[in-house]
């Protein structure tokens, strides 16, 4: 399978420039049926919302670190896209890139990710697999990215955002491209703090470490 990049990319490897991060974006091709589009379509008639003509979903990963290009062909087809049924492109995102919240198309774009500090369980699965295949000390954060057609008004839109799309209680939207949210590193210490586990919320006395659901990477091929 082959991945799509920048042309301006091509041949060279990636880690040659400056850059802050790579954005993949994984697209479902014709072969599957959306039910999450057609749900939003649904649910946003029962906002009063008629307009909205179709919607496009798709997955988007974040990956920093000194990676090549080879190094991304990699994770993509083996941990993040399914060749029958998606096609996945990607390019570098540099750190003074500007991120302009007007329209380049018709279509209305919202992206969705995790505000700062929210545990993404499935980029750190994708961490730890990548690890397995020999990509150390990269950092992954994961979001959302929805194509809205229709004749919308921006107040419609960001009533579907909020409503619909994210949970704003750990997530934010964005109109247009989204700023991810990688993982802080924490930052050595020798204080010791004690903390008395009578007086914590009985959810983290009761805690037990699990696998997050949903989303599995698959096991590397040897």
């Amino acid at each position: 399978m082959k991945v799509a990049f920048s042309a301006f990319f091509q041949d060279q490897k990636a880690g040659e420039y400056p850059v802050h991060y790579y954005r993949i974006c994984i697209n479902p091709t014709g072969r599957v049926v959306n039910r999450r589009a057609r749900e939003i379509i649904e649910n946003a008639q029962s906002l009063g919302i008629t307009t909205l003509a179709g919607v496009r979903v798709q997955t988007l990963y974040f990956l920093r670190g000194d990676l090549t290009s080879a190094d991304l062909d990699l994770l993509c087809t083996t941990l993040l896209v399914d060749p029958v049924i998606e096609t996945v492109t990607w390019n570098p995102v540099e750190e003074t890139d500007t991120l302009s919240l007007t329209r380049q198309t018709e279509d209305w774009v919202v992206e969705v990710g995790l505000h700062p500090g929210v545990t993404d369980a499935v980029a750190g699965q994708i961490v730890d697999t990548a690890g397995a295949l020999g990509v150390q000390g990269i950092q992954a954060a994961t979001g959302q990215r929805y194509e809205l057609s229709g004749e919308l008004a921006e107040d419609d839109v960001r009533n579907m955002a909020r409503r619909l799309l994210c949970n704003e209680t750990i997530q934010h939207y964005y109109l247009g491209q989204m700023t991810p949210a990688f993982p802080s590193t924490a930052q050595a210490s020798d204080r010791a703090e004690r903390i008395s586990l009578s007086s914590a919320p009985r959810a983290i006395r009761s805690s037990r470490p699990r696998m997050s659901r949903g989303w599995r990477p698959r096991a590397p091929t040897p």
